[in-house]
């Protein structure tokens, strides 16, 4: 299967309000996003690249990740080793006050 881009008819300012918050919800700042603008490879960034001149896009780039954010989390697995004594550990581990 080959995916192909073509060009989209719109507004070009809401597809970049669309694609730049989607960016920072997965996590990216605002100058890992204006990095993806520079690639033509990202043909929806590169195309909107066209649109605006480049003050222009870092500018509208970063007012709206401070508008909307970036998302960032932190994952940590409880294990057996890991579950301090003082915890309300997950079921299976090792907590002292309960029988495995």
């Amino acid at each position: 299967m080959q995916l192909d881009a073509v060009p989209a008819s719109g507004d070009p300012r809401a597809m970049l309000d669309c694609l730049v918050e989607e960016f920072a919800r997965l996590g990216l700042t605002a100058a890992q996003i204006e990095n993806l603008f520079e690639r033509p490879h990202y043909q929806a960034t590169y195309g909107l690249r066209q649109a605006f001149e480049p003050e222009t896009l870092r500018r509208r780039i970063r007012s709206i990740v401070q508008r909307s954010g970036v998302l960032n989390f932190k994952v940590t697995e409880v294990t057996r080793a890991s579950c301090p004594p003082d915890h309300d550990c997950p079921p299976g581990t090792s907590d002292p006050r309960r029988r495995n």
